[in-house]
């Protein structure tokens, strides 16, 4: 219980340095402490997404597509989130894996972004600062509220 107990703390720990480390477009590094956070808690929705992004950003392309489609899969079924969450999380997903999967491949994955219907005074702000979407039409006035 008490190992458990210790094994979280250090994912929460090693999750928050990832984010601090890709704020600072340190990627490698991010990357680094968030197999980290994976290896102790794995096929969590957020972990799988933010693993996508810094795959991305580190030019691992096929690695990024696949965990990408993955996250974007996860949050389909997922119950933790409101729709609206829902589609602000496929639409981050959609963002980067577009972007990457070429014209052959883009059936393979679900990919799809139509920001429209992406509320964003409806996601929590804690999704929004961990995975912006700075090219959704109403991003500017998030960042200024």
């Amino acid at each position: 219980m008490f190992i458990r107990f210790l094994d979280r703390l250090r994912a929460s720990i090693c999750w928050v340095a990832s984010l601090k480390l890709a704020s600072k477009e340190r990627y490698e590094e991010a990357l680094q402490k968030l197999m980290t956070v994976d290896r102790i808690v794995p096929n969590k929705i957020e972990v799988t997404l933010l693993k996508g992004f810094l795959y991305f950003a580190t030019d691992k392309d096929e690695s990024a597509l696949l965990n990408l489609s993955s996250a974007w899969k996860m949050i389909d079924r997922s119950t933790q989130y409101s729709s609206e969450e829902k589609q602000y999380l496929q639409c981050y997903a959609s963002f980067y894996g577009e972007k990457l999967a070429d014209a052959s491949a883009i059936e393979k994955y679900p990919f799809e972004v139509d920001y429209t219907i992406v509320q964003l005074d409806k996601v929590r702000k804690s999704l929004k600062d961990n995975f912006p979407l700075r090219d959704h039409p109403h991003w500017a006035s998030y960042e200024r509220q």
